[in-house]
This record gives structure tokens, C-alpha cells and sequence, in this order.
């Protein structure tokens, strides 16, 4: 997709706003052997017009975001992200039309929803589907599903306050686009911890064989890595610049000696790195900086913190 053919919000306004919508909510859940399992609950049209005018004036709120294609890193609040939905590993998993129509909305179900999605049909048959998770104190928990009537598949809320509550959105599907606007949750949405988890062993994978020097201690690095979503990302980052594949010793004990850093501890007459934590591995591939230094990577600087050395602390 070219950036003269960046997806715009007027697309998803424009479908909210014609007549004779009709509409379901979608319920995903999490199965035993992590697969996503859909089903549905019918909306009377009441409820429908009450959602979509509802996204409608949110969305006019966002007009002046600027379209930016997904990536890896955060994006600035003024913009949204889209991604061709092609391109969403296991999409069919999570963009099926589901064929289940819910039959009883109680405590358990509630507990395992993963995320909703409503999803709005024209007269013609085209779709669009508003992705959403909630908070645990949120929409349908234990204390809000009494304020809804559930009868014969069809929830319908009590008053409009209910629907007013939850009008936030963390993605839009339109046309085979995905517009991201909570790219933490969109990535909760399609698993994108797989993602990760492959791009980061791509990095390990790399760093456990010899390139002029030996790293240590890495399996247990490895280990804490994986079990953080924040650290995978990171390496997933890492492993989209391939540029980590330039690192030699000379240029991480420069680096480490400038910083003040003690940690890897190296050893220049083996050629070996040892790190101690997590963090540090991580630090010199992004060094906390707009830009590293070492592999060129380029982050937000809102999210950038200073170095903590023995000394004094370095500002970027």
C-alpha cells in the first residue's frame, strides 16, 4: 500500500453513518489450547444506531490524525496506524464470522472474554468491526452484566448510559485494513506475542554462535526475555533493524567504557561479553537514546530514560 493510498477515518465514518445498519457483538475467547474461539449476541436496532453514533462522534474527535503504516515502535497520539489485514498472522482465527449464537451470559464466559467486537453490516452485506478490550470493571463484568437484558441471543442494554461508557476503540477492520488506534491492545487482539516471541529468538539464535566474540551467561538472559511482553518487543525491534548483525567486541567495549557501564563485563583478551541482566543486553542495542548509537535503531525520546552509571548520571 502507498502512502497516497493510506487508508483515511472519513472511510469508517462514512460506513458508520449509512442508513439501515445492522449490527452484532462478537465475544472472543480464549480456548484451553490457545485458540480464539468466536461467538455472538444480537443487537436490536435501537442499540446498534445508539453504538455507531457513538463511534461516529469519537471518531470526528480524531479527524486530524495523520495516517502512519504499523510498525514495532509507539507512534505519536496525533497519528493512527493501519496495516492491510493480510498481513495479521492467523487473522482467520480472530476475523472469522462466527456461526455460535451465545446462549447463556454468565460469570465464567464473562471471566474468559478476550475481547468484543462489533460489527456493523450494510444493505449490501459489507462489514466493519470495532475491536475493543475491556477493563476487568468495565462493560460486561459481574457487576454490569445485570444491567443488560439478555433474552433469545439479544443483549440489550438497560439505559443509555451503558452504551455511552465503553465507546473507545482500540482497532477498526474496514475493507481489509485494520486501523490501530491502541497498538498495545491490537497486538493483545492478534496475538502478537507470537510475533515477538519468533523475532526475538532470531536475535538469540544469532547471538549464541561466534562473530569475533563470545557471549555468556545468554541462556539465562534468554530465559527472562521471554517471559516479559515488553523485552520481546523490544528484541522484535531489534530483529527488524538487523542491524545488531554489525556489533563487534571493539565497538561494545568503547561504548561501555564512554557510558561508564559495568555491565557486560568483558574480557578483551578472550573476546567475551558476560551480562548480568536483561537490561544491560537490551541497552546495547537501543542505549536509551533517540537514536543508538551502535546499531542506528531509532526510538520515541518521550520514552527514553538516562543512564544510571557509578558516577554521575549521563543525559542523552
Amino acid at each position: 500500500m502507498l502512502a497516497s493510498d493510506s487508508p483515511k477515518l472519513g472511510s469508517i465514518r462514512d460506513f458508520l453513518t449509512q442508513p439501515h445498519l445492522g449490527g452484532k457483538i462478537v465475544f472472543a475467547i480464549k480456548a484451553k489450547k490457545g485458540t480464539t474461539e468466536l461467538s455472538y449476541a444480537k443487537l436490536t436496532q435501537d442499540t446498534v444506531d445508539d453504538y455507531r453514533n457513538q463511534f461516529t462522534r469519537l471518531l470526528d474527535k480524531m479527524s486530524e490524525r495523520k495516517p502512519v503504516p504499523y510498525g514495532l515502535s509507539d507512534f505519536d497520539s496525533d497519528t493512527y496506524q493501519y496495516l492491510p489485514s493480510t498481513q495479521i498472522p492467523h487473522a482467520r482465527d480472530f476475523l472469522g464470522d462466527p456461526q455460535v449464537a451465545l446462549q447463556q451470559l454468565d460469570h465464567e464466559f464473562i471471566s474468559a472474554i478476550k475481547f468484543t467486537e462489533f460489527r456493523f453490516q450494510n444493505t449490501k452485506g459489507d462489514v466493519i468491526g470495532v475491536f475493543k478490550i475491556y477493563l476487568k470493571t468495565g462493560f460486561l463484568t459481574s457487576q454490569n452484566r445485570f444491567k443488560f437484558i439478555f433474552q433469545d441471543s439479544v443483549l440489550t442494554p438497560f439505559t443509555k448510559d451503558i452504551i455511552i461508557a465503553p465507546p473507545r476503540f482500540d482497532c477498526i477492520l474496514l475493507e481489509d485494513v485494520i486501523y490501530i488506534f491502541n497498538r498495545p491492545n491490537f497486538e493483545k487482539i492478534f496475538d502478537y506475542k507470537r510475533v515477538f516471541q519468533e523475532k526475538a529468538t532470531e536475535v538469540f539464535v544469532y547471538f549464541a554462535k561466534p562473530h569475533g566474540y563470545t557471549v555468556e551467561g545468554l541462556d539465562e538472559i534468554e530465559q527472562k526475555c521471554m517471559k516479559s511482553r515488553s523485552k520481546m518487543r523490544r528484541l522484535a525491534i531489534i530483529a527488524q533493524g538487523r542491524l545488531y548483525k554489525s556489533l563487534t567486541f571493539d565497538k561494545v567495549a568503547s561504548f561501555c567504557k564512554v557510558k561508564e557501564l559495568n555491565d557486560p563485563i568483558l574480557d578483551s583478551r578472550k573476546k567475551i561479553m558476560k551480562f548480568l541482566t536483561p537490561e544491560a543486553f537490551l541497552r546495547i542495542f537501543d542505549e536509551d537514546y533517540v537514536r543508538g548509537e551502535l546499531t542506528g535503531t531509532e526510538y520515541i525520546s518521550t520514552r527514553k530514560t538516562l543512564f544510571k552509571t557509578p558516577g554521575k548520571k549521563k543525559s542523552v
